[in-house]
């Protein structure tokens, strides 16, 4: 197969059967272990158009939602009455020891911290 343009995908009369083969050489080249320019090569496809085409077709991966936290010990544990959280721009938040799960929810949905 020999595909050096995608003017299908740019035009209003888009093709589902040529969408079809480029998600079936999107998943050819991830089973392939080949970089995309070799993969490119050895098929005769123009790498700009690939990758174009790569990143319009496949469904997006879910970004993490996770954030970094580093823990520092600042009392021992048996005089602590306050967790802080601190977010990346500084903020401290003191959170009582004994707060419920249900209104910690609440205190940092308030605060705009992400839950």
């Amino acid at each position: 197969m020999q595909i050096t343009h995608f003017d299908s995908l740019h035009s209003k009369k888009y093709n589902s059967v040529d969408k079809e083969k480029w998600i079936e050489l999107v998943k050819e080249w991830e089973k392939s272990n080949e970089s995309q320019s070799a993969f490119c090569r050895r098929k005769n496809v123009d790498i700009k158009i690939f990758s174009y085409v790569k990143t319009k077709l496949l469904p997006k991966k879910p970004q993490n939602k996770f954030i970094p936290v580093a823990i520092q010990k600042e009392a021992p544990i048996s005089n602590i009455e306050n967790i802080v959280l601190i977010n990346t721009s500084g903020i401290k938040l003191y959170i009582p020891i004994g707060v419920a799960d249900d209104q910690l929810i609440n205190i940092l949905r308030i605060a705009g911290w992400p839950c």
